[in-house]
């Protein structure tokens, strides 16, 4: 079920961006605790309390208890976190009051189970990812940390849906249908056109001297399209969080996604603790990963997948920002 976690704050007496800047210039977040039909109640936090909650991920779906000094505490949810755009230093903290028997709209993550045994990826199918989220409404004290899919039966053409996500129950989807999580894709086939055979050359007139001109040189054979030595691997390190997306510490996602798109990659798709695209960059074959596990854990997506397509350890380049 849903962590519930203590945030130690301080009460703040003024608002205003004035008071804002004071309150970083001393070095703690301001922040505010609105909803409920209360007014609202402005605070201040410490910046390693707020990081800490950040690198841990899943913060969206988590229950807070802001205990303020001098005062009371808050059940909350914390709906948003602003950064500074150089120093990604947090800048401000939104949180949502909870009111008693209150429904609340969170995003769920989805897992993706028994991916190595299932038909239709051991037969070259792609697993394509529709949601990676789930937006529900759901009791406080009943939020999932995350649903599960089972692959272990999913054949090449099968589209997984909401029914079939596991431990849903207690929770109520905000789109009103049984909407597509999943699919197993067929595998993409790529056709190399073998070169159109040299039309039968004309029979050369006898040159001076009795002697035939030079025979014609052989058609080139056709160009593979990668190189000889495989797949390489290209790994973008980030931070998966939504609120993170653009900012430089995500340069590893970001180089990797315009490159997808230069190139014409795959769409992105689950897999390996991460998300994976493929493609051709010049002449060499190009598996992409950004891992979604963070950047200290980030060999958790990268071994399996370098294990899984036989890279070698030499073949594997990171982008990251340091």
């Amino acid at each position: 079920m849903v962590q519930t976690i203590r945030i130690e704050a301080e009460a703040r007496g003024r608002a205003g961006k004035g008071a804002a800047r004071a309150t970083r210039r001393e070095g703690l977040v301001p922040a505010v605790i609105y909803g409920a039909k209360q007014e609202a109640t402005l605070i201040a936090l410490d910046p390693r309390d707020v990081m800490k909650e950040m690198h841990k991920g899943g913060w969206q779906g988590h229950l807070y208890e802001v205990a303020v000094k001098g005062g009371g505490t808050e059940r909350t949810l914390m709906r948003e976190v602003q950064f500074h755009p150089v120093t990604d230093r947090p800048l401000h903290v939104d949180f949502q009051r909870l009111a008693p028997g209150q429904l609340i709209r969170v995003k769920v993550a989805v897992h993706f189970l028994n991916e190595a045994s299932s038909p239709g990826l051991k037969a070259g199918g792609v697993l394509n990812v529709i949601r990676r989220e789930l937006e529900v409404l759901a009791d406080p004290d009943q939020v999932p940390e995350f649903f599960e899919v089972d692959l272990a039966s999913a054949e090449i053409g099968d589209s997984l849906r909401w029914s079939m996500v596991k431990g849903h129950h207690g929770t109520k989807s905000v789109i009103d249908r049984d909407f597509v999580v999943v699919t197993i894709a067929p595998p993409t086939v790529e056709v190399e056109v073998a070169p159109a055979p040299a039309a039968a050359a004309a029979p050369a007139a006898p040159a001076k001297g009795g002697k035939g001109a030079a025979p014609a040189k052989a058609a080139a054979p056709a160009k593979k399209k990668y190189a000889e030595d495989g797949m390489v691997l290209w790994v973008g390190l980030g931070n998966p969080e939504p609120s993170q997306a653009r900012h430089r510490h995500n340069i590893g996602f970001l180089a990797l996604d315009e490159i997808a798109r230069r190139h014409g990659f795959t769409p992105w798709r689950q897999r390996f603790k991460g998300l994976v695209a493929e493609g051709i960059v010049g002449r060499q074959k190009v598996l992409a990963l950004k891992p979604l596990t963070y950047m200290n854990g980030s060999g958790e997506a990268v071994q399996p997948a370098a294990a899984f397509h036989k890279i070698d350890p030499a073949a594997i380049t990171v982008f990251h920002d340091e």
